[in-house]
């Protein structure tokens, strides 16, 4: 008996070290993995930014115009809203096409399923995208009502001029659904090889 209450002292005494040590490095790699994942859809959606914005630029020739309606390369109508579509279907990511602040083709609608063409993009982005020329990052936009992540960059004309904006983005909860499975595999895992362990070292 005597025997029996010293191992199990001594038990607790090594375990308690070891399920804290397990617990913290759980904790750990929950925060990797979920900055991981933010990190990941960043440079997911500031790659399909630039593939767009490359694929208008080489479709044709020309500066861009925008007139009723109308959006043109050189003398090209490139309004056609498929290529935004091909993209949103294959990789669930909203693209938008920005003549000055106003989006004049968009996948992006609201939870009643209303286009966003016609709206206009926050004072935010205007200032840091049109006035300065830089790309703009956000993890908390606010667009039509849903909350996005997402990234834009400035479309030029070839003397340079900035004359609206691409968008690329998703939506926040299919971010952080994407996240939540890689998270959730992440503590099934570690938790089985967690039992695993503590088994073979402590059920002799």
């Amino acid at each position: 008996m005597r025997k029996e209450g010293i191992r199990g002292k001594l038990l607790q005494i090594v375990l308690l070290p070891i399920v804290f040590f397990g617990i913290s490095i759980m904790f750990l790699g929950v925060i990797l993995i979920y900055n991981y994942g933010k990190n990941s859809i960043r440079e997911e959606v500031e790659a399909t930014a630039y593939i767009l914005k490359g694929c208008l630029d080489l479709s044709v020739q020309g500066d861009y115009q925008y007139k009723n309606g109308v959006l043109k390369k050189g003398s090209k109508n490139i309004t056609d809203p498929t290529l935004l579509y091909q993209i949103k279907e294959n990789s669930q990511i909203d693209t938008t096409i920005f003549w000055e602040d106003t989006r004049i083709i968009t996948t992006v609608k609201n939870a009643y399923g209303v286009s966003a063409v016609g709206t206009n993009a926050d004072k935010k982005v205007v200032d840091c995208v049109l006035q300065n020329g830089k790309n703009y990052f956000s993890e908390e936009l606010g667009i039509h009502g849903v909350r996005y992540i997402g990234y834009y960059t400035p479309l030029t004309n070839e003397d340079g001029d900035i004359v609206g904006m691409v968008f690329a983005g998703k939506t926040s909860s299919q971010v952080f659904k994407q996240i939540q499975w890689m998270l959730i595999l992440f503590v099934f895992s570690y938790h089985r090889i967690f039992a695993v362990t503590f088994d073979e070292n402590f059920s002799r």
